[in-house]
């Protein structure tokens, strides 16, 4: 059936995810017949297992076609033995490429010099290596992980002329790099993020970037924000994510209807009439959240121009409507 399907594909876009507590054979089985016609291979997500990694190698120098390639690891046993993936470094076509090592670090070969998105999770030691031949890149994911040592306090700073989205889990990532076309950037902010414009400011005013949207998740820091707005009036679109208990309904509700409206209460300026307003240079508002089971939500206030108590009660609507829904399905 799947030889079939295959053989039917002139284009393919395969998303194959093995397990490593199921049978093996009749994975290894699929994942060779798709091999058998990766010259037709677009797009390849993939959850590899420790009885599939092997099988990786006979796709190199077969894949002409291959735009776009995601891989992860079923388990922590799915790891074992592996050492580097070069199954893709000489892929011609590759412009997308991510890896999750969610469970330890494996180095993987990108031909970075033609990609335009990448993501990774790996030290700084290995980002910096892929970037400084990554010229192409529009959007970038880095996720620092895996680090033994403390980072050099100095280093080369990387310039990315084409970079128009960025997220870096490390806000230190920041001093390294230069970004002249950058939009949109986001961070995870931890306890000792005491400074957002202090971590921000020199990377932009390197750059001399017009930022357009604004993002973090993790422990708010909403004086922050609102400095990064008063200086920085070119960001039209906030998004923020922070983390709620992993309780009952009504209680989450409560927490994050306060949050939100605190939230909205520190995005205030006075406006002519002496009320206070919502940023008026402001468009949008991504309001989102995640329990630490990995559960997110996400809320969308779009409010130009409207009052502190227009905007909270806006996005107290948009909570309590998601958890009507959420209790309905």
């Amino acid at each position: 059936m799947v030889n079939t399907q295959l053989a039917r594909a002139r284009n393919l876009r395969v998303h194959f995810y093995g397990c490593e507590k199921s049978d093996a054979e009749p994975q290894i089985a699929i994942f060779q017949s798709l091999s058998a016609r990766s010259s037709s291979l677009e797009e390849l997500s993939i959850g590899l297992t420790s009885n599939l990694f092997p099988f990786l190698s006979t796709l190199r120098d077969r894949v002409p076609s291959l735009r776009r390639l995601w891989i992860q690891w079923n388990d922590s046993d799915s790891q074992t033995a592996v050492h580097t993936i070069e199954a893709f470094h000489t892929a011609p076509s590759l412009i997308d490429a991510g890896i999750y090592n969610e469970y330890g670090p494996v180095p993987i070969l990108f031909p970075t010099h033609q990609l335009t998105r990448y993501q990774l999770d790996g030290s700084w030691s290995t980002h910096e290596v892929n970037l400084k031949t990554a010229q192409n890149l529009v959007d970038a994911r880095i996720e620092i992980a895996f680090d033994i040592e403390p980072w050099q306090q100095h280093g080369d700073i990387i310039t990315l002329p084409c970079l128009r989205r960025l997220y870096v889990s490390h806000t230190g990532v920041l001093r390294y790099l230069r970004t002249p076309a950058l939009q949109d950037i986001g961070f995870f902010r931890r306890e000792d993020d005491h400074d957002l414009l202090l971590r921000l400011d020199p990377l932009l005013v390197r750059s001399t970037c017009h930022l357009r949207r604004f993002c973090f998740r993790g422990s708010p820091d909403l004086r922050g924000v609102s400095e990064i707005l008063q200086k920085y009036p070119s960001i039209t679109e906030l998004a923020i994510m922070i983390c709620y208990p992993d309780t009952g309904g009504d209680v989450v509700l409560a927490a994050l209807c306060e949050a939100a409206s605190t939230l909205i209460s520190h995005l205030t300026v006075p406006n002519p009439t002496g009320s206070a307003a919502v940023f008026p240079q402001l468009s949008a508002i991504d309001f989102g959240c995640w329990n630490p089971g990995g559960e997110q939500i996400i809320v969308h206030s779009h409010p130009p121009h409207c009052s502190l108590i227009q905007a909270q009660a806006r996005i107290r609507r948009l909570l309590v409507d998601y958890f009507r829904f959420a209790k309905m399905g």
